[in-house]
């Protein structure tokens, strides 16, 4: 999800197109998530963009997978890593950790 939210600051994309160039990008699983998510949060009149799909995935993003990354954020090592490559990791994981 980070790396498609840099993508589209990077490119200045307008708030209008966000939530279309976000859902090109999606792959497998998380694409039928979203249009079901979607289609609930249109017949109970919510206002969908690129704000809403963020604050549904994280909310929706089931707590084995956060633990998962919890553990893996407190197991990191640098090991053969460069000290860009480790940090770039340690950001990444870091937000699921407690």
């Amino acid at each position: 999800m980070r790396d498609i939210e840099r993508i589209l600051k990077a490119t200045q994309c307008p708030e209008e197109t966000k939530l279309s160039y976000a859902m090109y990008m999606l792959t497998k699983d998380v694409v039928f998530w979203w249009i079901n998510i979607r289609q609930m949060m249109e017949e109970r009149g919510e206002n969908v963009n690129c704000e809403s799909f963020k604050v549904d995935f994280w909310k929706n993003t089931s707590d084995s997978v956060k633990y998962a990354k919890e553990i893996e954020f407190m197991q990191l090592e640098q090991g053969n890593l460069y000290v860009t490559n480790y940090a770039t990791r340690f950001k990444q994981l870091a937000r699921f950790s407690t």
